[in-house]
């Protein structure tokens, strides 16, 4: 089918896919390199994002711009019906709240694991790189569920 003959809740579906996925793929940029200056900033990863940390900004402003973009080609109105059509759906509902159940599952996993490997590892900011690294758990587990749960 090709994107012209799509009616307009299959467009938002299709944007709202690709919007999850762009700041899926940015959070865990954002993140694994804001571990690596915190946690293993003497390191050659610690090196490598303090070089490549001012270029996520753009990166950024690309992936905004783009998704920008998109709406704009997908001619998609952020008030009109599709859109409270599709947060009204009660399996979307039923989806959002499962993926806040992971997300919170996967935060309380993630400090477990992450405390232990601040022992076993050693980080150089302990305290600092495990709240990125749980914040960037929770946002990605629950992200990846959305986009598992949703239909």
């Amino acid at each position: 089918m090709l994107p012209e003959e799509l009616n307009e809740i299959d467009r938002l579906a299709h944007y709202y896919r690709s919007a999850l996925w762009t700041a899926l793929s940015v959070v865990v940029c954002m993140g694994a390199f804001a571990i690596a200056l915190l946690g293993f900033p003497d390191t050659q990863a610690g090196g490598l994002a303090r070089t490549i940390w001012p270029m996520l900004t753009i990166v950024c402003v690309i992936a905004v711009g783009g998704l920008q973009a998109a709406k704009k080609k997908a001619d998609i109105d952020p008030m009109g019906n599709a859109v409270e059509s599709m947060l009204g759906d009660e399996l979307y509902k039923a989806s959002l709240n499962r993926a806040y159940r992971n997300g919170f599952f996967g935060v309380l996993i993630a400090q477990f694991l992450l405390i232990a490997a601040s022992v076993w590892i050693g980080f150089a900011q302990p305290v600092a790189t495990t709240a990125c690294a749980t914040l960037v758990a929770g946002v990605a587990v629950t992200l990846l569920s959305l986009l598992f749960y949703d239909r």
